[in-house]
């Protein structure tokens, strides 16, 4: 989970960072291009949504 805005100056996330998690084969959710993000635990299962809101 990446939480960052949209054209951030601080350049969020780390390009370098990114690589790693895409080599790993990290599952990436990130608000700058998902928008909101909610994720519910239950009976040890992770259910993932997410809802495209003002994210241009």
């Amino acid at each position: 989970m990446i939480s960052a805005g949209v054209n951030n100056t601080y350049g969020h996330p780390n390009p370098g960072v990114m690589e790693r998690l895409e080599a790993a084969g990290s599952d990436i959710y990130r608000t700058d291009q998902m928008g909101e993000v909610q994720m519910r635990v239950k009976d040890g299962e992770i259910a993932i949504r997410y809802k495209l809101v003002g994210v241009e």
